[in-house]
């Protein structure tokens, strides 16, 4: 299981380099009233890493509200 896991990391880390390299050119980006120049791959792992937290602070918000409530003690 453990090599399994580190072929997987193996893999991954390769195709996100190959992604990378094949996106070095630069794009133009506007956001709001702001203009940004920057390589496509840096646009990229940036929406990736606001995807990734909106995930999770979308998981830790149902998550809370999910819990149950203590139930109270006999005694």
């Amino acid at each position: 299981m453990n090599k399994t896991k580190l072929i997987i990391i193996g893999i991954v880390v390769v195709l996100t380099a190959l992604v990378a390299l094949q996106n070095t050119e630069p794009v133009h980006t506007s956001i709001l009233f702001f203009s940004i120049t920057m390589p496509r791959v840096v646009l990229l792992l940036l929406t990736l890493l606001i995807g990734f937290a909106a995930g999770v602070f979308t998981m830790m918000h149902y998550s809370v509200k999910q819990k149950p409530a203590e139930q109270p003690h006999d005694g």
